[in-house]
This record gives structure tokens, C-alpha cells and sequence, in this order.
């Protein structure tokens, strides 16, 4: 017998929004826990517990994908400005400007006006595509984006729909019927920290300049692509930059503290996926196809159905594609299977961050010597000269 959707384990619930898209009464809504992470609350005087919340729940139902993998791609877009702005090699936006060029949508997470929290949103044409590059790593809201969905695909509208993996699998249980019009793209996820953790870290860059955040790239490549940084600009005119490895937020989220409870034990960390194309860095690209590795990014596609080949075969002509060994690509990303760790520490991060801030965590879970320091400013200094040696030989070019 299906009853009212209660969480009483939160590693049951990855967020994904489904049961409230499905709600005929709207008696859901998704709200904060006390770390920042969104969870369905249900209205009990409104609901008519007619159970389609739980139907529809993608880890309830164990929904599982069946779909063969059709091949694994390392794949770089000829435009190599278009792939300098992206986190990987571009492919992305070529696929969103294919749906978009035939009159279709696109959906996928921006960030909010105030850098301080993602969403899930569509557009409509090629000038908005950069809301939705880049990597966020950061929980997106869903909010209404299933139901918008939902209304284009059933006016004959091309929809491709892309998020983490629970989102999509949220999405295929919601829409409960295949579509011709809708193509899926989901990603390798190491897993999403919560809007409360990024909120809180841009308020204490924020702090630290005395500015307000004006754009935010999680993957710059201003050092290469293996080298990503963090960039921040602010209204002021200045600037943070740090190398992924020495960016405070990064270094938390690669370690596992902030990551949502799910994630450490992922329903969907499975080859199967329920998207027609799995996308995300080839890392490991040096042995698989040097060739390709310029360090401006490569990107890995795993191509789950014939939708998605049809999606890939049509952009052929703006794309270097090589087809690499699955289970090499995997090992060197382990993420497409296996969930990430939960640290020891995860039972006190979120408390630690609330009574300490962002300041307290660093020296609490990294603390720096003196020597450490210098080695980091050593470093910082030795990239920005080779940096900025390598524009003046651009210049003279």
C-alpha cells in the first residue's frame, strides 16, 4: 500500500524532484534540511495518498536503466575558442546548439543572479548557452523543470534535458513513457554538496574582498585543462584564482566532506544509464589518445542508445572523435561506478562549518605550515610567469 512520501532515511533521497513534479494536488514541496540539502515535504491535510510520489521515485521503485552501451568516444570540438569556454572538450554545446537549431529546448543548471546557488532552466536560443556551460558542483534545483519539459516534448517541441544522473533517472520515471522528441544527457557525477555549503563559501570570498561576486568559472583554463582554477570576479575589479588543488571548496568537495548522503552510496552508479549520452573529462587522455591531448580538454561520450548516436552522427563534421576502450576510460574515472567514500568526518562537517565558517574548516581539516605556504606561494607565482610568458609569445604571433 502506498502511503504519503517520508523520508526516514536520507540516503534513500537524492533530491531529484520527482515526487513533487508528479504531486496532482501540489501538496509537495522540496525544502533545506539543516544542511542545506532539498528534501520532499508533503502536506498531509491536502494529500490525497494516492501514492504516485512513491511510484515515481526513481530509487523507491529501483528504477534501472537497460540499455547497452553502444561505444565510448574521446571527442574534441574543432572550435577551439568554444572549447577553451568549456570544462571539457565542447561537446555540449554542440549537442544543445544541434536541438536548438531545430527548433528545439534546452535544459540544464545556470547559476542564480548572485553566484550563490544553481537551478535548473531552459533556453531557447544559441546566445544563452553560456548559462549552462561550464561544471557547477553545486545541487541544482529542479523546481518546475520536469513539467516544462513535459509541456514542450507533448507540443512536438525537441527537448534535451541534461543533469546528474538521479535527475535524469527522476525525469525518465516522472515523464513514465519514451518520447522520439527527447534526447537525455547525464554526466560522470562525483557526487553534489549542498546550496548551504557554496553559499556559504562565496560569502566568505565575498568577505575576504569586500565585493559582491560578479561570475564564477568552477573549470577555468587559464593554466590548461588538468590545471583547472577557480575564478571569482568581483565587482570591485578584483580577482581570486587558485588552482582546484589549493581552492579551499574544491579541495572539500574532491575529499568527500560536503557531499550529499546519497551520494555515498548512489543508486545510479551503473555502466546502464538512463541518458542516451553520458558525458565528461577523458581523463587518463595522454595514453588513450594522445593525439587529441593539447590540454584544452577532451571530452569522454558514452553513448547509451541509438538517439544518442543519431545526436552524435549529426554534429560528425564539427568534432575529432576516436573511439577509446570502455573499461580504460572507466578506470581512469571511476566515478561512472563506483560511489565516493564517506570520510569520518562527514558526520561533522556541516556542524563544524555553521559553528566555525569556512576559515575555522581550513585550519581545522587543512592546516598549513609555515614551509607549506611558501611552497604554495611558490608555486602560484612560478604558473602566473609561465602564464603570462605564454601571452607574449601569443601577442608577437
Amino acid at each position: 500500500m502506498f502511503n504519503v512520501i517520508k523520508i526516514e532515511k536520507k540516503e534513500k533521497c537524492s533530491g531529484c524532484s520527482a515526487c513533487m513534479a508528479s504531486c496532482p494536488v501540489h501538496c509537495i514541496e522540496m525544502k533545506e534540511d539543516e544542511e542545506g540539502f532539498y528534501y520532499p515535504v508533503a502536506n498531509e491535510k491536502t494529500c490525497k495518498n494516492c501514492g504516485r510520489c512513491e511510484r515515481v521515485c526513481p530509487i523507491f521503485m529501483k528504477s534501472h536503466a537497460e540499455q547497452e552501451i553502444k561505444g565510448a568516444y574521446a571527442i574534441v570540438s574543432k572550435d577551439t575558442e568554444e572549447r577553451l569556454m568549456s570544462s571539457s572538450g565542447g561537446v555540449f554545446s554542440l549537442l544543445a546548439k544541434e536541438v536548438l537549431s531545430e527548433g528545439g529546448v534546452v535544459f540544464g543548471a545556470a547559476m542564480a543572479n548572485d553566484w550563490k546557488s544553481v537551478n535548473h532552466v531552459v533556453i531557447k536560443k544559441d546566445i544563452d548557452l553560456n548559462l549552462l556551460r561550464g561544471s557547477k558542483y553545486v545541487q541544482s534545483k529542479i523546481g518546475d523543470a520536469y513539467l516544462q519539459a513535459q509541456k514542450y516534448l507533448d507540443k512536438g517541441r525537441k527537448v534535451l534535458f541534461t543533469g546528474t544522473p538521479c535527475q535524469i533517472g527522476g525525469l525518465r520515471q516522472f515523464l513514465n513513457r519514451d518520447y522520439k522528441n527527447l534526447y537525455l544527457q547525464d554526466i560522470i557525477c562525483h557526487g553534489v554538496p549542498s546550496t548551504y555549503a557554496w553559499e556559504e563559501y562565496v560569502n566568505f570570498r565575498e568577505k575576504k574582498v569586500a565585493s559582491t561576486t560578479k561570475k564564477v568559472l568552477f573549470r577555468h583554463k587559464k593554466y590548461g585543462w588538468k590545471t583547472y582554477s577557480v575564478l571569482f570576479k568581483y565587482s570591485n575589479g578584483t580577482e581570486y584564482d587558485r588552482v582546484h588543488g589549493e581552492d579551499l571548496y574544491i579541495k572539500i568537495f574532491l575529499d568527500n566532506y560536503d557531499l550529499r548522503p546519497s551520494c555515498y552510496n548512489c543508486a545510479f552508479k551503473h555502466l546502464e544509464r538512463h541518458s542516451d549520452i553520458t558525458l565528461a573529462d577523458l581523463w587518463g587522455a595522454q595514453d588513450m589518445t594522445p593525439e587529441l591531448d593539447d590540454n584544452k580538454g577532451v571530452s569522454l561520450a558514452i553513448v547509451h542508445s541509438e538517439k544518442g548516436e543519431r545526436l552524435l552522427a549529426n554534429i560528425s563534421d564539427k568534432i575529432i572523435t576516436q573511439e577509446v576502450p570502455l573499461h580504460q576510460a572507466i578506470s581512469h574515472n571511476t566515478s561512472m561506478i563506483e560511489s565516493e567514500v564517506r570520510p569520518p568526518e562527514r558526520d561533522d562537517f556541516y556542524n563544524d562549518l555553521k559553528e566555525l565558517g569556512f576559515q575555522g574548516i581550513e585550519k581545522k581539516y587543512y592546516p598549513m605550515t609555515v614551509k607549506q605556504k611558501v611552497i604554495r606561494w611558490l608555486r602560484g607565482t612560478k604558473r602566473e610567469l609561465l602564464y603570462r610568458s605564454k601571452n607574449k609569445l601569443w601577442e608577437r604571433k
